[in-house]
């Protein structure tokens, strides 16, 4: 082999061993405890868009951190019991942010029948005023 192909596979080894250096990984206790900040805030955002709630329990299932993209993900379910009706609630999903909170995208994996009923009443509704205006 020559010594340009040893040099060439020695620099592929290279970067293929760094690029996993910078890979998603668990969190640590301190990435820990802002993801929990992060889905605390999220699962509260989620319930006010399904008109609020009382007993309000946020589950943080696990947490991932990249330190390439300086990003979280953070698998979440999020309870609560209906304001109007006595309804018990549930949505799980991925929370996926930036380190410092912005940029939270939450794609939802789950949701129980009660939070699917309410969702496509507020859906009715909303189509509903578009209407009337």
């Amino acid at each position: 082999m020559s010594n340009g192909g040893v040099q060439r596979k020695l620099l592929a080894a290279f970067f293929c061993l760094n690029a996993g250096a910078a890979s998603a990984g668990p969190c640590s206790s301190y990435q820990y405890d802002k993801a929990e900040s992060f889905a605390e805030s999220s699962g509260k955002e989620i319930i006010r868009k399904y008109g609020g709630g009382k007993n309000n329990r946020i589950v943080m299932r696990g947490c991932d951190y990249n330190s390439y993209t300086d990003r979280f993900r953070i698998d979440m379910e999020v309870y609560w019991d209906g304001s109007f009706f006595g309804d018990k609630y549930n949505v799980d999903g991925e929370l996926r942010v930036d380190s410092d909170g912005r940029n939270g995208e939450f794609s939802m994996t789950y949701q129980n029948s009660a939070a699917e009923d309410l969702s496509f009443f507020f859906g009715v509704l909303k189509f509903g005023v578009m209407l009337a205006q």
